[in-house]
């Protein structure tokens, strides 16, 4: 059984930590990632992970996260933009985050990625 809540923390460190870096070395801002149909040659193996599965995330949860992580925009902020409550933001942030492991593991293993990075933490 998944701990969402541990996995919600352990993803959020990683996408605050991780996607910062890979855009760096890739020359690129958060937004740049918004756009539909990039590719693998353009974004590099690990951001192009990251990308494909942000993209497979439930949309419901795909405006929050693209807001937190792409646009760096606050919680509050992120909230007021897409009109929903302050409970609503937070569920959908750790639905959205748990979403967001699963489909990156999913794309490892489709990729046959090796050493495959674990997002997930059970119980």
């Amino acid at each position: 059984m998944i701990n969402q809540r541990a996995t919600r923390d352990n993803v959020d460190k990683f996408l605050k930590t991780a996607l910062p870096h890979f855009l760096l070395m890739r020359g690129m801002q958060g937004r740049e990632l918004m756009g539909q149909g990039l590719s693998k040659k353009q974004l590099g193996n690990h951001l192009f992970i990251i990308y494909q599965a942000f993209n497979k995330v439930s949309f419901k949860y795909q405006q929050l996260l693209h807001k937190l992580y792409f646009e760096n925009k606050s919680m509050k902020q992120a909230r007021k933009e897409l009109n929903i409550s302050h409970d609503t933001s937070w569920k959908y942030k750790v639905y959205g985050l748990n979403d967001f492991a699963i489909q990156f593991n999913k794309i490892q293993q489709e990729l046959n990625i090796k050493p495959a990075l674990n997002l997930i933490i059970y119980k």
